[in-house]
């Protein structure tokens, strides 16, 4: 049951992350390096986890649908385990 939790906050950080970028709704800048060209969202978070697990979170999206292109990834590690995609 903990673990679904889990993975279902991970699938729906992805997919608010890949409608912003398919609807074009959010835009900024990379630190140093100006305006970007076309709508992008770039950035990282962390899950804040009273458990002591490290969940964090980081994306380079840009573009409109259906060219949109970037990456996504998520790095999870707790108490004797670790992974990340």
């Amino acid at each position: 049951m903990k673990r679904s939790r889990e993975l279902a906050a991970i699938g729906a950080a992805m997919v608010i992350a890949t409608t912003l970028v398919a609807s074009g709704s959010a835009s900024g800048a990379e630190e140093g390096k100006g305006k970007p060209t076309e709508p992008s969202l770039i950035g990282s978070s962390k899950m804040l986890r009273k458990d002591g697990q490290d969940v964090r979170f980081t994306f380079d999206a840009r573009g409109l649908y259906p060219e949109s292109e970037g990456t996504f990834r998520v790095s999870h590690a707790g108490e004797g385990f670790s992974g990340s995609g």
